[in-house]
């Protein structure tokens, strides 16, 4: 996937459907990363002409991948200085490519919705009280068993 999406690998930002920061991923399935996730990857002229640029600086400058001035420009992007061919031939009819890449359950369901479902059973047992966080412990044991 990180090919394709001609991202960086291990980057600032791993997730090749939104722009969360790698240590904003800790806050994973709470109120604070619902908002964090409308910061969505967009293929789209701002991107394409930033890749261009450096494209240009390592073409006709000779400048190095690894250098400042290419890190400050592809860096917060966690992009690479390729261009992928789905937004060669998408983006110039509005597609946004990154939609494309199936989310993996780790980012939305096993992470996020099962830690607030799992969150919320507890809080509810803890509500009931008499026990019942035990005898939900000494359950998921027997489960696992």
């Amino acid at each position: 996937r990180v090919l394709v999406a001609c991202l960086k690998y291990f980057a600032q930002c791993p997730c090749p459907q939104c722009q969360i920061n790698k240590d904003k991923i800790i806050e994973m399935g709470t109120t604070n990363h619902l908002c964090c996730r409308n910061w969505i990857r967009v293929d789209n002229n701002n991107l394409n002409s930033c890749i261009k640029l450096v494209c240009k600086w390592i073409s006709q400058k000779g400048m190095s991948i690894t250098s400042v001035h290419i890190g400050c420009v592809l860096d917060p992007l966690s992009a690479t200085p390729t261009h992928s061919v789905f937004s060669v031939h998408l983006c110039k009819h509005g597609f946004n490519f990154y939609c494309l890449f199936i989310p993996d359950l780790l980012h939305e369901f096993e992470l996020g919705v099962c830690k607030a479902i799992l969150t919320h059973l507890l809080q509810l047992l803890h509500a009931v009280g008499y026990n019942k966080i035990q005898e939900f412990n000494k359950q998921y044991i027997q489960l696992s068993i």
